[in-house]
Order: structure tokens, then sequence, then C-alpha cells
């Protein structure tokens, strides 16, 4: 009778390679990138988009303006394949001859005009980055009137436009800071700190942190305030941006101010619980 053959035992080479084999069918592949966090698009009360532009200018240029700004979100909704018919044939015709007998003021007329031959003359060739370069125009104009509502409406088309365009969100978010709107603020300059990352723009990355660290001192949460200081801190120092770091060391003393050195909290909490 045949005896059956021993069962060779496996060898520490095989155990490695069984290993090796296991790790790299179930290690994370890299893929894209996690895409940057929404933002929000509407101020508190406000029922559509840019209403407070109504509120700033009356009409006829506060119609022009909110009737621009419509146009503008309804082309960064549609898809490329869609804004061919996206508006009517005779709209760039209707448009400007509301521009011409309306509007006096050509800082704000030349910026208007060129943004209605690019989203109703030729929808689908219009590139995203002259739109928002448009938007910023009129942005700049409203803000030499203290315009806040409508300079803030325009940036966030902007950074629509241009949704990869970190330094459109940071102006945002600090516009909605100044519009007291918080929320929103805290969405775009969250946002604007991702794509910054992305981007690799550090002055934009440096200046979100130090404004989420105004804002959350301003709600006193300190830990959060802290470690964006901190952020911005860092970031000045390695770059020498030294308005950054000295709005950071402000912004810290502040807090030590108002809450306690945490150093001096961790201290004494532990000569507490050692007697």
């Amino acid at each position: 009778m045949d005896r059956p053959t021993a069962r060779k035992p496996r060898t520490r080479k095989s155990r490695v390679n069984s290993t090796s084999r296991s790790r790299r069918v179930t290690a994370p592949r890299a893929g894209r990138p996690s895409p940057p966090p929404p933002a929000l698009l509407h101020g508190q009360g406000e029922v559509l988009v840019g209403t407070t532009i109504l509120d700033e200018f009356p009409e006829p240029a506060g119609g022009v303006l909110w009737q621009t700004l419509r146009d503008v979100h309804l082309w960064v909704r549609a898809a490329p394949a869609e804004r061919t018919g996206l508006f009517s044939g005779d709209a760039l015709r209707g448009r400007l001859a509301m521009l011409m007998a309306h509007l006096v003021d050509p800082d704000l007329r030349a910026p208007l005009v060129r943004l209605g031959f690019l989203l109703l003359g030729k929808p689908a060739k219009a590139e995203a980055k002259r739109v928002a370069a448009e938007c910023r125009r009129v942005v700049e104009w409203a803000e030499r009137r203290a315009a806040l509502g409508t300079a803030l409406a325009f940036a966030q088309a902007a950074a629509l436009a241009a949704p990869a365009d970190a330094a459109l969100a940071l102006e945002t978010g600090i516009l909605a800071v100044a519009r007291g709107e918080e929320a929103r603020a805290e969405s775009w300059l969250r946002r604007a700190l991702v794509l910054a990352r992305r981007e690799g723009d550090r002055s934009a990355h440096a200046r979100a942190c130090l404004e989420l660290g105004d804002l959350y001192a301003g709600r006193d949460s300190v830990l959060l305030a802290r470690g964006f200081y901190l952020r911005a801190l860092g970031q000045g120092r390695r770059k020498g941006r030294w308005e950054v770091r000295g709005a950071a060391l402000r912004g810290l003393s502040q807090l030590t101010e108002a809450h306690g050195d945490p150093a001096e909290e961790h201290g004494t909490s532990r000569s507490g619980a050692l007697s």
C-alpha cells in the first residue's frame, strides 16, 4: 500500500509572497481628488440668487444687472452641449438696446456689453475665464459704490464660472464676511481652502486660513479659530507673507487675552491631576 505523500510545509518565502500579493490587492489606489465642498449660493431671506441687487440699485440699472447675473447662472448650470440654444436669437439685440438706453456709466456698461456678447451671442463658444473676468469688473464697479450685495452676487458668479479658481472662491467668502453672512462665508472660505491646496496657491490658502480664524473667533469657537490662525502663521513664516503673519499673531494674541493660554490651562490641569 502506497504511503500518502507528505505535504510540504510553506516556506518563509511563500508566506512573504502571499502577504505581499494580499497587500497589493487590498491597498487603496490613488484616485481622482475629491471635489471641493459645495458652497451656499443664497443669502438669508434671499429667495432668488442676487435679488439684493434690486435693493441696492433701482430700475432700470438694477434690472439689467440682475438679468445679466441670471444669464451667467443659466450658462454655468447648462452642459456645454446644451448652451447653443440656451437663449433666444434676439436676446442679444434686446439686451444691447437696453444697455445703451439706460446705462450711461461706461465702467458698468462695458463689462455688461461684453457679457452680453459672450453669453447671448455665442454661448457655446464662451470661455469660462472671460466670463469670470467680466464678472470681476462688475465686482470692482460695485465695491467702489459700497454696493456689497451686488459685489458678492457677481463675485459668486465669477467663482461659479471658473470653479477651480481658489482666488475667486476666496474673494466670494471675504465679501460674504463683509456682508455679515457667516454661513455663506464659511462655505466659500472652506471651498477656497480646498481649491488652494489643490492648486498649490499658498497665498490664497494662507488668506483663507486667516479669514476662517477670524470667523470662528467671532463665534467664540476657540479651538477652531486657534487652529486656523496657526495654519495661517505657518504659511506666513514659510513664504515671508508678513501681513498674513502679523494678522495671525494678532488673532492668537486676542484669543489668549479673551480665553487664556491653552498651554497654561493644560499645565494647570496636569498639576491638579497629580496633586
